[in-house]
This record gives structure tokens, C-alpha cells and sequence, in this order.
């Protein structure tokens, strides 16, 4: 956890969640058109929305997808920063914390998030 108090906070978005946001291809670019869940703002690490935009909740990043954010967004945080925040989104969705969309994938995201958190601590506290 100290690891992650070192840094600078900003203001973002912490509902990242793809049924949350909506993108709409204009002039050959995509661009985000609206937010919804915008009451969900809090001061926190921008590593944060990474995070969830690499591995969203219930749902799956399709590499190519994941490419063209990396294309817009520029700098990437470190792994390490992201993969902590990753415990947190994993702990968090299996908890019942985030209102899951209604999808017959949902148990199986839960099962290949669980088997990923051990990889995360294997991998990081070596």
C-alpha cells in the first residue's frame, strides 16, 4: 500500500465500467460522447481508470480495443501500480460491490479473476 500513496492524485472518473461509457467513432477518431454514473467522482490515482479500462469488470479487453486506448492516452502507469489496483477491482467485483450488467459470462469472469489474483501476489511478492 505505500507503494501506492506515492503518487500524484487527480480527479477522474471512478466508474469506468464499459456499460458506463460511451464512445462514438466521429470523423475516423473514436471520442467519448457521454458518461453516465458521473456521481461516482472522487480524487484518486489516474492508474486507477487504467486499471479498469485494462481489465474491466465482467468483461473482457479485446487487445486491439486495448491498443487503440493505449494510442490516445499516451503515458501507460506502471504494471506493478496497475496490477495493485487490480486486486482491488477483483476483491471489489466479487464482493458485490459494483452493480454487475446482467450477463451469462459473469461466473466465469468471477472464476478467471479469482485464479488472477493469486498470479498478482505470486508475481509481486517475490
Amino acid at each position: 500500500m505505500e507503494y501506492l500513496k506515492d503518487h500524484r492524485s487527480s480527479l477522474i472518473h471512478f466508474s469506468p465500467f464499459h456499460w458506463t461509457i460511451y464512445l462514438d467513432k466521429i470523423e475516423g477518431k473514436w471520442e467519448v460522447t457521454k458518461l453516465t454514473a458521473v456521481g461516482d467522482v472522487l480524487w484518486w490515482d489516474a492508474a486507477c481508470n487504467v486499471a479498469f479500462f485494462r481489465y474491466p469488470p465482467f468483461h473482457e479487453m479485446k487487445e486491439s480495443w486495448w491498443d487503440a486506448f493505449v494510442d490516445g492516452y499516451g503515458d501507460i502507469p506502471d504494471k506493478r501500480k496497475i496490477d495493485l489496483y487490480l486486486l482491488l477491482i477483483i476483491i471489489s467485483a466479487g464482493a458485490g460491490t459494483y452493480m454487475e450488467p446482467v450477463e451469462d459470462g459473469n461466473d466465469s469472469w468471477r472464476r478467471k479473476a479469482f485464479a488472477k489474483l493469486e498470479e498478482i501476489v505470486d508475481e509481486w511478492s517475490s
